[in-house]
């Protein structure tokens, strides 16, 4: 891919500024916040927000929570059609939200084989997606075992990531697995453009937004194993994404290898993050996830250049994804607005 022309990367960059301005407000999520159920949600979503268009031939009175949860992760993609427009030099880059959504289809019909959902509880899924992805995303969701996910993958790069996976006959895939191995073709592929294709200032934002969200990630999966498991160092190490950062490496080493979960943490209190932690690890996702989005907000505020801007609005757009998902399960589970809201990224 070429650089993108002077012009171009101005339009995308305030394309990229637009979205973000129609992003959800504190009001919008203290209106979802007491809604009495998932139709209401809908029905807001549809009418008030920037979800209108993914959501416009959805029945609110009829949307299943798992149909719903599943459109609106698919707003990204029409996001990433309208970037697309202002693209006049090449934009292989930008196809990394592609990937994204391929490998997120891939992990929910994975998913699908433990919870067991139906074909019609899915059914809403957006068909005409099939001819921008690499696979036949009809075909995926079709897929009864993973011989089948196999065979609908075949000519794409996927394949080649899973198949060493397969599980023995009659069992079902080891998901975390799966979505490790996933997990280390996306980031590989993202370093590897950014290597490519950008230098200077560019470079340094992108590897840093890239590497801060998988440093998070590694740091929930030690929390996590450390505190619920009795995992060895081993077995933990396995499981975390590998590092493009010798210093990063370091501190996940030193974690794993901390004889107790409380001073693994001790060890993090004393990284680059100290300024985002208060010592209460209880919900590790969260705590990630905010940190990610302080970090990620400051790029996007302050981005001169389209890539920076849309990595920075990718991993917002998600994180407001994950705030609506957590809203529809609280009302899903009764749970109260108050407490829904502890667990909101704003």
């Amino acid at each position: 891919m070429k650089m993108l022309s002077n012009f171009s990367d101005t339009a995308i960059l305030t394309k990229i500024r637009a979205m973000y301005g129609n992003r959800l407000t504190p009001q919008d999520y203290t209106e979802l916040l007491h809604k009495q159920t998932v139709g209401d949600v809908a029905a807001y979503l549809k009418n008030q927000t920037h979800y209108r268009d993914v959501l416009a031939q959805t029945q609110e009175s009829q949307v299943h929570r798992g149909q719903l949860e599943h459109m609106i992760h698919m707003e990204l993609f029409q996001q990433y059609q309208r970037i697309l427009r202002f693209c006049k030099s090449g934009n292989s880059f930008y196809e990394d939200l592609l990937h994204y959504v391929e490998v997120r289809l891939i992990n929910e019909r994975l998913g699908y084989f433990y919870t067991g959902i139906r074909q019609e509880d899915i059914s809403g899924f957006p068909s005409y997606l099939s001819k921008y992805l690499c696979f036949n995303s009809l075909e995926l969701m079709r897929a009864e075992d993973f011989s089948q996910v196999l065979k609908v993958l075949e000519h794409t790069p996927y394949y080649r990531v899973l198949k060493p996976l397969t599980p023995p006959k009659g069992e079902k895939p080891d998901l975390l697995r799966c979505e490790k191995a996933l997990g280390v073709m996306l980031y590989d592929l993202r370093f590897s453009i950014v290597q490519q294709r950008f230098h200077g200032a560019t470079r340094k934002n992108l590897n840093a937004i890239y590497s801060t969200q998988m440093e998070l990630m590694n740091v929930t999966t030690i929390y996590r194993m450390k505190r619920f498991g009795g995992y060895t160092p081993q077995e933990i190490q396995a499981q975390l994404i590998p590092s493009h950062n010798r210093v990063e490496s370091k501190l996940w080493q030193q974690m794993i290898e901390a004889p107790t979960v409380e001073g693994a943490m001790t060890l993090l209190s004393k990284s680059r993050y100290s300024k985002y932690l208060d010592g209460d690890y209880t919900f590790i996702e969260y705590t990630a996830q905010a940190i990610h989005y302080h970090l990620s907000k400051r790029f996007m505020t302050f981005a001169t250049d389209a890539p920076t801007g849309f990595a920075a609005f990718l991993v917002l757009s998600q994180l407001e994804q994950q705030n609506i998902t957590n809203v529809i399960e609280g009302i899903r589970y009764q749970i109260a607005p108050e407490e829904i809201e502890k667990l909101l990224i704003l």
